[in-house]
């Protein structure tokens, strides 16, 4: 089956080309699939020792063989890819086709020689870019999943809201535990609240704060009190230790 493709080529030959120019395009695409190439190299063996057994692999053609195991390659990972990166694949064939066609290789008509030479590259074109656009939105998606993940992991780590509320309280009235304080903040958090009092960093955020307690005596007890018990009731409403350190704070 030595088929001529119209020129020096067989059609084995153009196939076996075809196929390796879709699996170059498509492996990439897949995230670099081993089990495609796994399942390619047992057929390509099993192919070529059940013609061999049967005697008729000259008959067939041995380009064949390896055509035969690109072809399940490609099978395999076309699932793996999105349709973008099938359009490139489509669009690769397509240029190869047109190239071998210009050179002489095969014989085709000069309409089809000039519709593969433009419209191969132009398919390849369009789809890399639709691809690359998918995959920088991608890339995005995993970074902004990455991001909450971090800052759920964060968020474990950190202490409760109650706790949390209690110590800021303490370091607006004692000037204690700043650091610590500022700690339990996430990133975005922090900048609002730096924002929020016209600071430029969370310390100083908490010295602007601390500036507005007008009888710092009291609100130092209140503090103490709210620290010993819990910060909101079961309603969700404060309880009379967070109204009196708001009394004692400047309006």
């Amino acid at each position: 089956m030595n088929n001529k493709g119209g020129g020096g080529a067989t059609w084995a030959e153009l196939v076996l080309l075809g196929l390796l120019g879709a699996v170059i395009v498509l492996w990439p695409a897949s995230g670099w699939d081993t089990w495609a190439w796994i399942w390619g190299l047992v057929t390509t063996v099993a192919v070529g020792a059940l013609l061999g057994a049967l005697g008729v692999r000259d008959q067939i053609g041995r380009v064949w063989i390896p055509a035969v195991g690109l072809a399940v390659i490609t099978w395999f990972l076309l699932p793996e890819t999105t349709p973008a990166a099938w359009g490139m694949a489509a669009g690769a064939v397509v240029t190869l086709f047109g190239i071998t066609a210009v050179t002489g290789t095969i014989k085709a008509r000069k309409p089809v020689r000039r519709t593969a030479v433009l419209l191969g590259p132009a398919v390849l074109l369009a789809c890399a870019t639709v691809y690359t656009i998918g995959a920088v939105q991608e890339q995005r998606q995993q970074e902004h999943a990455w991001r909450e993940d971090h800052d759920y992991s964060m968020a474990r780590l950190l202490p409760r809201p109650g706790a949390g509320v209690s110590l800021l309280v303490e370091a607006i009235g004692l000037q204690q535990k700043i650091d610590r304080t500022c700690f339990l903040f996430t990133p975005p958090a922090k900048q609002q609240f730096v924002a929020a009092h016209d600071a430029n960093t969370c310390p100083e955020a908490i010295a602007w704060l601390s500036r507005q307690v007008r009888d710092r005596d009291q609100y130092v007890n209140y503090s103490w009190l709210l620290t010993m018990s819990s910060t909101y009731s079961r309603t969700g409403r404060p309880r009379s230790s967070t109204r009196a350190i708001s009394s004692s704070v400047r309006r």
